[in-house]
């Protein structure tokens, strides 16, 4: 990708976007410098190492591994310090804690985990900084057995000599200072007075600032004085060995160290990808390998940081088509949808999850804008000049694999001219089978476009004022009359200029305007015949899902009766055959007889009690006018047809069902128990001013009788505020089943204090 593309689509303020969600300086410095990369296996890899890490609850912690490779780099010219090697021992632990910590996940992880395979810890190094350095960054005692050994000795003679030299001030305290002990050039000294000189033989080694005290060495403890140096100086190259010894264990692992670092870039770099999709509500791209693209519900990140409210883009490449020109009024919101698609690109090609609710698109191997003024007093070209070299760039590089943008195409010259340019420059990158997307204000170039193969208009809405949304299949009128009404320009030019553009262009405008008038009411029509296809296929569900539970039934109770009356004939049989052996051993007395008699009565009776729970009820004929109640969907209907199944009719909806689902209901025929009280519903809910409580019942009961009503679009108005009711609501309506789309209203329909609400 060129950087003229890149910085005319703002990708670097996405990577710096990109860049303050990772964690270390590695991660942020990768973030800076991403490149989109046209290599597929790469990229999907990337997609779905994302994917693994959002399954992931926990978060990723990478914050103890600092980029050390300056220091490992200086290892090579000398000891680092104690306090580098603590910064490289923190590093190191960090890179072991987070090994350990995926290793307990990989199984949830595989792709991360395959990345962890060449991920080395270093412990051994860890151990050697921290058992000869502490958190300060002192040397331990336990550092070496000689270091260890030349401190014990340095201690016992700095007490010696101290206690000596304290001796002596207590022996003759009128010779000096209060001040007590005193060090000068590593050396202990006693503080003087200037009168006492002479009376202490020593070493004189400094004047007080005021020249009254005099810091004496005594001479019978300069030796002593001296071998403490010499231990000292022993201590110190001791120090210095050790650190030469840690410093090339580090640098002996400097490669390994390289690798790992450059493992935790990567895992930053993900890490952050995956915050950053969640921040803007991002969504895996699909890749497609026909050149085909559709966005739904897109926004820019950049926009989305910079307003609240972002109006989403919804595009597609129509069928057979390469060529898309936008038209519009100025301000409309038509070069958005190019950064749009473009920036879309190259967060495709850098791994990343793009902002909306459905994206596809192919991978372009490179992505050419021609976006903004390209005037250059330097090197002295006009904007047509500067428009027109890059053009001429872009038609020498582009192929099949790249998307062009072309904001103002053929602009900045007189129109005729720049619409003739325009229209050669589109055929050619129509030829090369590039795809392309441009801008324009041309009607000349909106015609052509509209009557050639390969190439199709779309037009940025304009109701009296923009409202940013991008309608596919018709040219935009550029509204600049309209737009310069409105921002107050006194109507006398205004209608001045009306007279100047003349009845034709004026036809055509009215023509436009018709034309996206109609284009609102077929999408209207599609939308209500969609809602009535959703319904329909809801109910065929709920009648079939409940006719499979009767059947389940059915069949359960027909068992059960069946095995009840197995039951009771084996029961039967043996007391019959007790009552037979009865009879012939009393040789057939009245009494047994009688009990016989009576036994076999009884079990008849009780045989004829469970009949009508074994045998089918009588089909009930019903005639076309009948009022009948579904024991399926507990509602009562018309019979409109009564063949072999009966077809009811619930409102606009009908429904075929059997016989045996129906109960007639009528002036002869009582209804069931249910209340079927009519209500007018109102589709405007107004909860501002409730409790949280109170409107989230109001919430529940607006939705039910919504659905009931059959009623698919509503309105929640629940004011601005502090948006206590308005994050409920969205809450409740997200997690609802019966929830097909939700968005804040436009400006013009009440702002943000106003939910819309589709149902399915």
């Amino acid at each position: 990708m060129d950087s003229h593309t890149l910085n005319v689509l703002d990708f670097p303020k996405v990577r710096e976007v990109l860049a303050d969600f990772t964690q270390t300086e590695l991660g942020r410095a990768a973030a800076l410098t991403i490149m989109p990369n046209p290599d597929l296996v790469w990229v999907k890899n990337e997609l779905n190492c994302i994917e693994e890490l959002m399954k992931l609850k926990e978060e990723l912690n990478l914050s103890l591994v600092s980029d050390i490779r300056p220091l490992i780099n200086a290892s090579n010219q000398g000891g680092l310090s104690p306090a580098m090697l603590n910064q490289v021992r923190i590093a190191l632990q960090g890179l072991r804690q987070i090994k350990e910590f995926l290793n307990k996940r990989k199984d949830r992880l595989p792709l991360i985990a395959h990345r962890l395979e060449q991920l080395q810890t270093f412990p051994s190094i860890e151990q050697a900084i921290d058992q000869a350095i502490d958190s300060t960054g002192t040397i331990k005692d336990e550092a070496s057995p000689e270091l260890k050994k030349i401190r014990r000795e340095l201690r016992i003679l700095r007490n010696e000599i101290v206690n000596r030299l304290e001796k002596i001030m207590t022996n003759h305290p009128d010779l000096f200072q209060e001040q007590g002990l005193t060090i000068k050039g590593e050396r202990l000294v006693l503080p003087l007075r200037l009168e006492a000189k002479g009376k202490i033989q020593g070493i004189l080694h400094d004047y007080s600032a005021t020249g009254k005290t005099l810091f004496i060495e005594p001479i019978e403890l300069v030796e002593d004085q001296n071998e403490l140096a010499r231990l000292k100086s022993q201590e110190a190259d001791e120090i210095k060995r050790i650190l030469a010894r840690l410093t090339e264990l580090v640098y002996q692992n400097r490669w390994a160290i390289f690798q790992s670092l450059k493992i935790i870039e990567q895992l930053d770099l993900l890490q952050a990808k995956k915050s950053f999709a969640l921040r803007f509500d991002c969504c895996k791209p699909v890749i497609t390998d026909d050149g085909q693209v559709q966005i739904v519900s897109g926004r820019h990140p950049l926009l989305v940081l910079k307003k609240n409210e972002v109006v989403p883009l919804n595009f597609s490449f129509p069928d057979n088509t390469k060529i898309v020109l936008i038209s519009g009024p100025n301000a409309g919101g038509k070069t958005v949808v190019l950064k749009t698609v473009g920036i879309f690109g190259l967060m495709l090609a850098c791994g990343m999850y793009l902002p909306g609710r459905y994206v596809a698109m192919p991978l372009y191997q490179d992505i050419f804008a021609d976006i903004g003024d390209e005037q250059s007093l330097e090197s002295d070209l006009s904007s047509f000049s500067a428009h027109l070299l890059r053009i001429k760039k872009i038609l020498q590089d582009a192929n099949p694999r790249s998307l062009v943008l072309l904001d103002e195409i053929g602009s900045s010259t007189a129109p005729e001219e720049g619409a003739a340019l325009a229209i050669a420059i589109l055929e050619s990158l129509a030829n090369l089978g590039v795809a392309t997307l441009a801008t324009s204000h041309l009607g000349q170039l909106k015609l052509f476009v509209q009557d050639t193969k390969g190439m199709a208009n779309a037009a940025m809405e304009f109701l009296g004022r923009p409202t940013y949304r991008l309608i596919m299949g018709i040219p935009g009128e550029s509204s600049a009359l309209a737009i310069s009404q409105e921002l107050g320009l006194p109507p006398a030019i205004v209608n001045r200029a009306k007279d100047y553009l003349g009845k034709d262009w004026l036809d055509l405008s009215e023509k436009i305007k018709s034309l996206n008038e109609q284009l609102a009411k077929t999408e209207a029509l599609n939308l209500a015949l969609k809602q009535t296809k959703t319904e329909l296929e809801r109910l065929k569900h709920e009648y079939e899902t409940k006719l499979a539970q009767f059947h389940t039934f059915q069949t359960e109770e027909k068992k059960k009766t069946i095995k009840e009356m197995k039951n009771l004939l084996q029961t039967t049989r043996s007391e019959i055959e007790n009552l037979v052996r009865q009879i012939k051993e009393t040789k057939a007395e009245k009494s047994a007889i009688v009990k016989a008699k009576q036994y076999l009565a009884d079990k008849l009776s009780t045989i004829k009690a469970l009949k009508p729970a074994i045998t089918e009820s009588p089909s009930e004929e019903y005639k076309p006018g009948d009022y009948v109640f579904s024991r399926t969907f507990r509602q009562q209907g018309v019979v409109v047809e009564a063949k072999e199944s009966i077809t009811v009719a619930f409102g606009n909806i009908k429904v075929k069902l059997p016989n045996e689902d129906l109960q007639k209901v009528g002036e002869t025929s009582p209804k069931p128990a249910i209340d079927y009280t009519t209500f007018e519903f109102n589709p405007k809910l107004v909860i501002r001013g409730m409790t949280a409580y109170e409107a989230e019942e109001a919430l529940a009961k607006f939705l039910d009788e919504a659905v009931i009503a059959g009623v698919k679009n509503l309105v929640i108005l629940h004011g601005k505020g502090k948006a206590v009711l308005k994050k409920m609501v969205w809450q409740k309506l997200r997690k609802d089943p019966r929830v097909e789309a939700l968005r804040l209203a436009e400006p013009y329909e009440g702002g943000d204090g106003v939910t819309l609400v589709q149902l399915k």
